[in-house]
C-alpha cells in the first residue's frame, strides 16, 4: 500500500510540473503542412576509401562514395555518410505562393545529426562542387531565385561523419522548409487562417499589428537585447491603439476590460468599447493566451509557433552494433545466442515480464 502511494504521490508531482511548464507557453496548436512542390530524398552513402578534404561526392562519377541500400550496424568511431536530394520542378510547376518564398529567402534545408559528429562541410554539386560550413553539427543552406528554373533543378548534398557512442544508433537528418523569421528591422510577418500579421519588437515594446488596430505590449530591456534583458514590463498596462488613438487596457473588479484614454473610462457601454476590444480579442486569440499569459512573450514564442509554415523531414539511421551481455539468476534460464539484436530485446522484455510477475505474487500474498 505504500509502495502505491508513494507512486500515486510521484504521479501527482510530474503532472504538476508539467502544467508548470505548459502554462509558461501559448494555448495553440499550429497545424504544418507537409511541403508539396519540392521533393526532399535521403539515401545512404558507403565510403570506398578514407574521406580527404578535397574529395567530394559526385553523382556522375566513381568517387569513394557508394549508395547504399540500406544502412550497417555501427558502433563507436564508425563512419557513415548519406546524400541529400532537393528536387526542384520546372517553374511552370511551382505555386506563386512557393516562388515568392523562395524569391524571399525562406526556402531552407537544414542538415542535422543525432550521435554523429558530422565533418566540418556538407558538399553541394550542381556541376560544380560547393563546400558548405556545419556549425554546431548541423549545416543550413537556403535557396533564392537562381532554384527556379525553366527545366526544373536537382541539387545534391554530401554528408557525413563518425559516431559518437556505441549504444546509441546514428541518425543524419534532413529537413526541408519554409520559414517566418525576424529581420533586421525587428520586424516578424506571419499568417494565420489568412489574415496576415506583423509584430515589432521595439525599444519599448512588442507592438502586434491587425487590419484594425494593434495591440502593444511594453518592455522592459532594449529590443536589440532581447534574448537577454528585452522582458515584458508586467508594471505597466497594455494599450490598444485604434485610429491613432492609444487607449490603456485595465481589468475592472468585475473582472471586465476597460480601456482608459485621457482619464475618460471606456466600458461596455460605450460605443468605442466593441471595436476595442474586438482588436484586443483577436490579438490574444491568435496569439493563443490570456491576459494574464502575456509576460510570457518572447521573440523565440513567435518563431516557436508562427516561424514554421510548411516542412518536410527525412533521414537515415544506422543501427547500433553494440550487443548486451546478459547474466540470469536462473541457470535454466539461456539466453539467446544469435547475437540478433531484436532477440536479445525480445529476451530482455520476457526477463522483465518474469520479475514483475513475482513482484506481483508477493504484493497479493
Amino acid at each position: 500500500m505504500k509502495k502505491i502511494l508513494t507512486f500515486a504521490i510521484a504521479l501527482v508531482m510530474v503532472f504538476a510540473l508539467a502544467s508548470t511548464a505548459l502554462a509558461a507557453g501559448w494555448d495553440i496548436v499550429v497545424d504544418v503542412p507537409e511541403m508539396e512542390d519540392i521533393k526532399l530524398d535521403i539515401d545512404a552513402l558507403g565510403i570506398k576509401e578514407e574521406v580527404v578534404n578535397d574529395k567530394f561526392f559526385n553523382p556522375n562519377e566513381d568517387t569513394m562514395m557508394v549508395v547504399l541500400d540500406k544502412t550497417y550496424p555501427v558502433v563507436e568511431d564508425d563512419p557513415v555518410g548519406a546524400v541529400v536530394t532537393v528536387t526542384f520542378p520546372k517553374a511552370a510547376k511551382i505555386s506563386e505562393d512557393m516562388q515568392e518564398w523562395i524569391k524571399n529567402g525562406q526556402l531552407k534545408l537544414t542538415i542535422s545529426a543525432s550521435n554523429v559528429e558530422l565533418y566540418e562541410k556538407v558538399t553541394e554539386y550542381n556541376g560544380a562542387v560547393r563546400p558548405k560550413a556545419v556549425v554546431d553539427n548541423e549545416c543550413e543552406i537556403v535557396f533564392g531565385e537562381g532554384a527556379i528554373t525553366e527545366k526544373g533543378l536537382k541539387l545534391y548534398f554530401m554528408v557525413y561523419g563518425l559516431t559518437d557512442e556505441t549504444k546509441k544508433d546514428a541518425k543524419i537528418i534532413a529537413t526541408l522548409g519554409v520559414y517566418n523569421e525576424w529581420d533586421d528591422n525587428n520586424y516578424f510577418r506571419w499568417e494565420v487562417k489568412g489574415e496576415d500579421y506583423l509584430v515589432v519588437h521595439g525599444d519599448e515594446a512588442f507592438q502586434v499589428f491587425t487590419d484594425d488596430g494593434s495591440v502593444v505590449f511594453p518592455v522592459v530591456g532594449a529590443a536589440e537585447e532581447a534574448d537577454e534583458t528585452s522582458k515584458i514590463d508586467v508594471a505597466t498596462p497594455i494599450k490598444v491603439v485604434m485610429n491613432d488613438k492609444t487607449y490603456n487596457v485595465s481589468k475592472q473588479v468585475n473582472n471586465e476590460l476597460a480601456f482608459e484614454k485621457d482619464g475618460v473610462v471606456y466600458t461596455s457601454e460605450d460605443d468605442e468599447y466593441e471595436d476595442l476590444k474586438a482588436i484586443f480579442d483577436e490579438v490574444f486569440k491568435v496569439l493563443g493566451f490570456t491576459y494574464e499569459g502575456v509576460k510570457y512573450m518572447s521573440e523565440e514564442h513567435f518563431v516557436e509557433y508562427f516561424g514554421t509554415i510548411m516542412e518536410y523531414e527525412v533521414s537515415k539511421v544506422w543501427p547500433s552494433g553494440y550487443v548486451v551481455e546478459l547474466s540470469t539468476v536462473d541457470p535454466s534460464i539461456v539466453p539467446p545466442q544469435t547475437g540478433d539484436n531484436t532477440s536479445v530485446v525480445g529476451f530482455a522484455m520476457i526477463v522483465v515480464a518474469l520479475v514483475a510477475a513475482v513482484v506481483l505474487k508477493k504484493v497479493r500474498a
